[in-house]
């Protein structure tokens, strides 16, 4: 399997080489940025705030923008609801020196990454309105003689931000994100709706149902992202939570119109 892995990342790195190098035609090249949220309370498992504000935090973000803007960016694009227009709003007063940015990584990185690369506007791609219930998934899993399946669930949530939180703590950023990044960092986080997925028995479905809208969710932030390219030209960062990454990676590798960058090539 490790073979596999490393043989179709070569392959997804020589696209892009070769994309990039002018042998063949040119198409919108996508960098895909995981990364653990700054300052988020919403998900099932969540890393310690962070005080982005202090200074050598912001010398870290700084350090990542900096790698980010070698890419030569000519779209960002965020985890902000599709067609939103408040944190496009927000971005606007940015330029203008009228809003001061708050603690998420997405106007910490996003904002400061495409003012930085000279760009005007931001670009909301995501997609929210799919449910996503885990907490029915655990209860039916308990009523149901499979609580040990959750319990590994929160087990591996312990672990993980755990992990997380002391890399945050002792290394800088570029590297915690170096790792979020990597093959095993995806490999670890794609696991989690594995062990989902097996929740469930005879025709009932309900890890494999709560899994199945997590991949509609980001088929649709694909599609998203689809709808703002318009020149073959477009070199698009896109800043999104680390769990994004591994359906977000396949789905643009799988096509035949982008090239998908890699990202260890850039931090």
């Amino acid at each position: 399997m490790k073979t596999l892995v490393v043989a179709l990342a070569s392959i997804v790195i020589g696209a892009s080489a070769l994309a990039q190098s002018g042998d063949g035609p040119q198409r919108p090249t996508i960098l895909l940025i995981g990364v653990a949220h700054f300052a988020s309370t919403a998900d099932v498992f969540n890393t310690k705030k962070r005080d982005v504000q202090s200074a050598e935090m912001q010398k870290q973000i700084g350090e990542v923008i900096d790698a980010l803007k070698a890419f030569r960016p000519t779209k960002v694009a965020l985890e902000i609801p599709f067609g939103s227009e408040t944190e496009s709003k927000n971005f606007e007063k940015y330029l203008a020196g009228e809003w001061k940015l708050s603690d998420n990584e997405r106007q910490q990185l996003g904002f400061r990454l495409a003012k930085e690369a000279g760009l005007k506007r931001i670009y909301p791609i995501d997609h929210r309105e799919v449910p996503w219930d885990f907490d029915a998934m655990a209860a039916w899993a308990k009523k149901n003689g499979q609580q040990s399946q959750v319990d590994a669930i929160m087990e591996w949530g312990k672990i993980n931000t755990e992990r997380t939180d002391k890399m945050s703590a002792e290394k800088p950023l570029i590297e915690l994100l170096r790792y979020l990044n990597s093959p095993e960092g995806l490999r670890n986080r794609q696991s989690v709706e594995m062990k989902m997925a097996q929740i469930g028995a005879g025709v009932e479905y309900p890890g494999a149902d709560v899994v199945s809208n997590w991949f509609k969710r980001n088929l649709r932030i694909y599609a998203n992202l689809r709808r703002i390219l318009d020149s073959q030209g477009d070199r698009v960062v896109v800043i999104f939570g680390q769990g994004h990454m591994p359906i977000l990676r396949e789905l643009i590798a799988d096509s035949d119109e982008l090239v998908l960058s890699d990202p260890l090539a850039v931090l």
